[in-house]
């Protein structure tokens, strides 16, 4: 058997799988491809792939991360493909926002951290 059968028969049967697993159809199961900048893929995946997983399970998808190109694939059938593509767009289109404080308001935030004894990890970004 060559690589290329190989992979057919290996293409066929998790698109089986896949039909099966979702309650559709081979022949329902399209593709989407939403583009990610590498920056925020970590947000995307999740802790441990908490986010990813957390997408498949609630609308019934496949999805692949592509970490090198900033592509996520999803794989499913037409609606819940495009409600994924919704989800995850939802976090890679996300504005970061920058404000600035002054130091005298860094003072003050710090010095109530301090007094309410947070043993939480609080994060300042200068």
């Amino acid at each position: 058997m060559t690589f290329s059968i190989i992979f057919h028969n290996f293409t066929k049967q998790f698109n089986l799988q896949l039909a099966k697993r979702l309650g559709c159809s081979v022949s329902d199961l399209i593709n989407r491809e939403v583009d990610c900048p590498v920056e925020k893929l970590g947000r995307v995946i999740g802790k441990h792939g908490a986010t990813i997983k957390a997408i498949e399970d609630k609308v019934g998808v496949h999805i692949d991360v592509d970490k090198i190109h900033g592509k996520i694939h999803v794989r499913g059938n037409e609606s819940a493909a495009e409600e994924a593509v919704k989800e995850l767009e939802n976090l890679t289109l996300a504005v970061d926002e920058e404000i600035e404080v002054s130091a005298e308001l860094i003072t003050y935030l710090l010095t109530q951290v301090r007094l309410l004894g947070l043993r939480r990890k609080v994060i300042f970004l200068f």
